[in-house]
């Protein structure tokens, strides 16, 4: 991240693949998600980001990042500065009922972020995840409430 810092360059962080070890740990994530807060650096996930919550995929096996938590910890890296134990437990965090989401707000846990704090992550810090699905990621958060459902535009 050091070398990255102050350049136009950003980070990538890969979350998953066709075998397990191809999946960093909550602990692997947060490591990255501080240092890479610490340093300014912007990031992108790739792989493995199907689903908003944290889930088991039985066909690697392997337990898979949500990218909800993953974008949600990444803005309250940049508004609180969290410790990498803090990031750890709300990387896991798979309970619906632990997000919060109104038009002004977004909550994990204990920690809420602003409106203000989760577009200047996405514009400077979290940029993008990559998923190898579109239905997947829309279909779960329809399910969980949080979307309404696909689009008539986007087809499969």
């Amino acid at each position: 991240m050091a070398v990255l810092a102050g350049s136009e360059a950003g980070a990538k962080i890969r979350t998953g693949g066709v075998t397990p070890e191809l999946y960093p740990d909550f602990m692997q994530m947060a490591r990255f998600l501080s240092a890479a807060g610490d340093a300014g650096v912007p990031f992108k996930a790739t792989a493995g980001m199907h689903h908003p919550l944290p889930n088991d995929n039985p066909v690697v096996p392997a337990r898979q990042h949500g990218f909800l938590n993953v974008f949600l910890s990444a803005a309250i890296v940049q508004a609180h500065r969290v410790d990498v134990d803090v990031l750890e437990a709300l990387l896991q965090t798979a309970d619906p009922e632990a997000f919060l989401f109104d038009d002004e707000r977004a909550r994990l846990g204990d920690y809420e972020v602003s409106r203000d704090d989760i577009e200047e992550a996405r514009l400077g810090f979290a940029i993008s995840f990559g998923s190898c699905s579109v239905q997947e990621p829309w279909e779960d958060l329809a399910a969980l409430g949080l979307l309404s459902p696909e689009p008539t535009e986007i087809d499969s």
